[in-house]
Formats: C-alpha cells, structure tokens, sequence
C-alpha cells in the first residue's frame, strides 16, 4: 500500500546522478555495498538484501529499490530542459504501512537547492533565532508552497525532537524549532494570536495560510502531548504523509509522468516531457469563428458577394436638461445624514452575511469532514481494518482495465467537445467563460456538501464508511470523491426533472438518454436491482437496509437495491447506494450508504 509520496523540483544539473548517489550511500549504510557504476541504460541486479531496477536516458529515469516484500521505493525523474527545471517524485509502499520518507531523502535534498515550487525543502530541522524570524514567516506566506511547515515553540529539546521529525517528513514538510523565548515571542507577533505556538507545543501551517481566524486549518499538538516523545506525533506525521499521498502534482509534472515510460521505451522522443498542450483562450464568438472558420478552405464563388451598406450607427439618446429643485437648507444635513446611514448600513449588512455565510460555511464543513474522521479513526482502533491486503498482480490488471475504460471515456469527452464547439459556432449567444467546479476532497466532503447544495437529493447516509474509505486509501479518495459527486449530481437533476414532470422513466433510462446538457452517467455504473440471491437472504438483505427519518417512511429502516458502483471491479469496490422518491412525498432521492461493497456471495 502507498504510504509515502513527494513531489520535488529540482533545476540543477545531474538529477539522475545525485539520486543514484543517495541510494548508493544509503545502501552502503545498510549492507556495506555501494551501487557500481556502469554506462548501461538499464540494469537489474542485487545489494544484499534489496533488489534494484535502474532505468534511465539523458533526459529522464526510473529507479526502483525493494527490500524483499516489506518495501518498494521508486523515483521518477527528469532533468532540466532548457528553462524547463528538473523535477524527481518518490513513492513508496510498505507493508505493514509506516509512514516516513524513504531513508536515501535526506541525502538527496543535500544534493542542491531542492524545492516544493515555493519553498525550499532542507534534509533538517531548521533553527530559528529572533533575527530568523522574517524568513520564517516568509515561508508560511509564499503563495506557491505545496508544503506544510511545522514549527515548534521554544523548548530543550527541540533540537532533537524536530530533527527526528524532520527526518521522518522529509520531501513533505519544512520543520522548524524556535531557538529561545525571544523567538517564539517575535514569532507569535508576527503570525497572530489564533495560530500562535507557545507552551513547548508544536503547530502545522497548512499552505494558503492567511493568518488570524485560521486557526482551524492549522492544527496544534500541546506541549504535555509532545513531551511524550516522537511516539506522540503520530497524527501530525499522518496528517502531513497523508496529505503528500493523496495530493495530485502539477499539472505538467502529470504529463512528464506519463511520458517517462514511453520515453525510456523508445515510443516517445523526449521532447514529450514538455510537450504539454496548453489550455486554449476563451475567445469571443465572432473572434472563435474567424480563427476557426480560417482553417477550412472554401471553394471561390462565382460572383463576389454584393457589399453590404454600413448600418446606421444608433442615434445618441437626447437627454433632458435638469431643472434645479429647490433645495430646504434646514433639512438638508439631516436627509444626508440619514440616506448615507441607510446606504451603509445596508451595504455593511450584506457584506458581512456573504463574509459570515461563506466562512461558517467552509469551517463547518471542515469541522463535520474531521468529525466523520475521528470516529472512523476510533473505529478502526478498536475492531482492527477488515481485510487484508490485495494480490498485486490481480490488482495491476484491474488498474489497466479500469486505465483502458477511463481512455475510452475520454475519447468520447474530447469528440461531444468538438461538437458542442461547432454548435457554439453556429449560434449566436455570446461566449461565457464557464464557472469554476467544485471539487470534492473526499467521500465524506461530497457528501456533506450534497446535502447543503443539491434539493433534488436527501443524504440520510452514515458518513463512518466514506470516511473509513478516505482514511484507508487517500491515493484514491479524489477519484472516487469526483465519481461520487457526478453521481450525486446525476440524481440531483433527475430528481428534479422527475417531480416537474418534464421526466417520466427511472434513473437508469435518465442515464441512457444522453440529452445535451444533461448530468448522466455511464448505464454499466448504475444498477438498479440486486441479485435474487441477495434479495433472499436475510444477512445480505439487512446490510443494505437503511436507517432513514421516521417521517420519511413509518418502519424508520429502507431496503435500497438500486446502487451506483464507482468502481466495477477490484477492492475496494465503493458503492453508493440509493432510493427514488422523485415522486413521492418527499419528491426526492433518499442516499443510504456511500462506502466499500456490502457483503454478497462473493465477498463472503
């Protein structure tokens, strides 16, 4: 299983080489021997222990390091091209999973000037005196940080117990310790008091930090918890590892990782590392058209086209003169006095509801997300996680058949994009850039925010199995978040759709009429019925038997057989489980369950 990823910048020359100097000399460390060197381009061989798969070209690499079935390290790298900065990314999985950097990290970041895009990421903890302070404060506020940054108040031991922290983040956060009182002074002027450090405690500065009123997002450990040893920072260093895990990179580091296989292969030349295909302009309609309509060759007509005579430009609209009004000096500062009362006050009111509205919003909705968290956590501290780990070859092949499906679907979304452009072309509205969308950070996140946005659905659903599945795999929790908001959307406008009337069939013919315009989802994600097996039985039926509000139905408990599966086949398999009351009384969707497959003749 995954339990590490760094993403890493790296604009100076030699990426390949300082990497392979860092596993040499950790390597060396553990068993004695260095890696030798040799001109070859790929090479396979054993040190001891650990097993090496080292490929690599002039412009970029893959090294992979295992140490028998306990560990897998793999860095994927590519050097500077021109003004385009080297970058490497590090993973690896562990079983049982501990999280912590691989132990070669350190050395690597010694190498040179290694960055996260914002800030430069050390191989130690950083000590910070009164006049260091500035800088620090510098780092907390570069806008294009991808890291945290985790501070320690001034304490004896900060020394040591940052520089084990530290060693334990590498690559995914900058740790600091403040030297003496002075500095944790000057430090919580400058930061505020609600994300101040004090008290020997230790606090985490997610990026985007924003100072006072903030403290929510920037977690703190007290310092009789820290006094207990490394062993007390366990939920920061989940916290931190798991952010790096489930945090997709840049954009065009995204692309060079697709494409470094390829062009280790020989199927790519290496200018497919930055060969990445810009996001076009939103151009005007008649600015589109001739850029477009320019491409396409047009036979010459017989006769030229009669010119046609220049519109009218439209006539100034006459204005009448004012006439002075009379104006009552006694009352005039009074009547001034009130309207801009009234003005302002009007204007101070609604912009402190959308300043209060949006805030509470986003804070309650991060608090119910850590809420659903923590008892997930509980739970699984108290019964164990179910299941064991997956066989990875079955594993491999689901992933390639679920990579095929995914580059099916995109073909298809490329094409209905051309077409919906050419109809663009052919109408006459203006073009409209589109609205930002929202993007769920996980299972519990949609969810939450289904239920504040969306009136076609009810989400009586428990959150403790979404958040068990965000908790467990969040190298996956984007993806099946994003599929489970498309989901939730999909049934919000059917729903919809439905109690208006302009909709007479069930959610599966909704989903088979792909109308233009309309949120629809793939026919082999729904279901709407389960097995006759499942139906029968007594222990499979109650698993899917929902709690729901008494005024919704009188038993207080559903069976829900329709379900949406946000992933077919593999495990975990997620499953969104639903019940259509579109034309019912309450002239809604019921959701009942978001979380892994519910037990059936195969599961058990």
């Amino acid at each position: 299983m995954r339990c590490y990823q760094a993403v890493l910048r790296d604009q100076w020359p030699g990426v390949g080489d300082r990497i392979q100097r860092a596993l040499s000399q950790w390597l060396q460390a553990e068993e004695g021997v260095r890696i030798p060197g040799s001109d070859k381009a790929r090479r396979e061989f054993s040190l001891g222990r650990f097993r090496l798969d080292l490929h690599r070209a002039a412009t970029c690499g893959r090294y992979v390091v295992e140490d028998g079935d306990r560990e897998r390290v793999r860095v994927t790298f590519a050097e500077r091209a021109g003004s385009t900065p080297g970058w490497a990314v590090v993973t690896a999985e562990r079983d049982p999973r501990v999280r912590r950097a691989p132990h070669f990290l350190p050395g690597y970041l010694r190498s040179a000037r290694i960055t996260d895009g914002g800030v430069q990421l050390p191989d130690t903890a950083q000590e910070v005196d009164e006049t260091q302070v500035g800088e620090l404060m510098n780092w907390l506020t570069r806008p294009r940080r991808r890291v945290p940054v985790v501070v320690f108040a001034h304490r004896d031991d900060g020394r040591e117990l940052a520089g084990q922290l530290a060693a334990t983040l590498a690559g995914n956060a900058v740790v600091a310790w403040l030297s003496d009182a002075r500095a944790e002074d000057e430090f919580n002027a400058r930061v505020g008091a609600d994300v101040e450090v004090f008290g020997r405690g230790v606090r985490t500065y997610h990026p985007d930090f924003r100072g006072d009123g903030d403290k929510w997002r920037h977690p703190v450990l007290g310092g009789s918890k820290c006094d207990q040893g490394l062993d007390a920072f366990d939920l920061v260093i989940e916290n931190v590892i798991d952010k790096g895990v489930g945090a997709d990179p840049p954009e065009e580091i995204r692309h060079a990782l697709r494409m470094v296989p390829r062009v280790l292969d020989g199927q790519e030349p290496a200018t497919a590392l930055t060969a990445v295909t810009p996001s076009p302009a939103v151009l005007k309609r008649e600015q589109l058209r001739a850029a477009m309509m320019a491409k396409v060759p047009r036979p010459r007509p017989q006769e030229p086209p009669a010119a046609r005579p220049p519109e009218p430009e439209p006539a100034a609209e006459e204005t009448e003169e004012p006439r002075a009004v009379p104006v009552d000096t006694d009352g005039l500062a009074r009547d001034v006095a009130e309207r801009v009362s009234a003005e302002m006050r009007k204007e101070l009111l609604a912009a402190l509801e959308i300043s209060v509205t949006e805030s509470d919003r986003e804070v309650v909705r991060g608090m119910r997300t850590v809420t659903e968290y923590f008892t997930a956590l509980k739970t699984a501290l108290d019964g164990g996680r179910p299941g064991g780990a997956p066989d990875l070859g079955e594993e491999n092949d689901r992933l390639a058949q679920e990579l095929a499906e995914t580059s099916a679907e995109a073909r298809k979304l490329r094409a209905r994009v051309r077409w919906l452009e050419r109809q663009l072309l052919e109408s006459s509205g203006p073009v409209t850039p589109q609205p930002p969308e929202y993007e769920p950070a996980g299972l519990v996140d949609a969810l939450n925010e289904a239920g504040d946005r969306l009136s076609g659905v009810l989400v009586v659903a428990d959150r403790q199995p979404a958040a068990t599945l965000d908790l467990s795999w969040p190298q996956w929790k984007r993806v099946w978040a994003g599929k489970a908001w498309e989901a939730l959307r999909a049934l919000d406008e059917f729903a919809v759709a439905r109690r208006s009337g302009e909709f007479a069939g069930g959610f599966y013919d909704w989903c088979l009429q792909d109308a233009a315009g309309r949120c629809v989802l793939p026919s082999a994600m729904v279901s709407m019925t389960e097995s006759q097996t499942v139906r029968d039985n007594g222990h499979f039926r109650a698993a899917r038997t929902f709690p729901v509000p008494a005024e919704l139905h009188p038993d207080g408990r559903v069976f829900m057989q329709a379900h949406i599966k946000l992933r077919r086949v593999g495990s975990p398999a997620p499953r969104l489980y639903f019940y259509d009351d579109s034309v019912g009384t309450s002239g809604k969707v019921w959701i009942g369950y978001l979380g892994d497959h519910l037990p059936n003749t195969r599961t058990n």
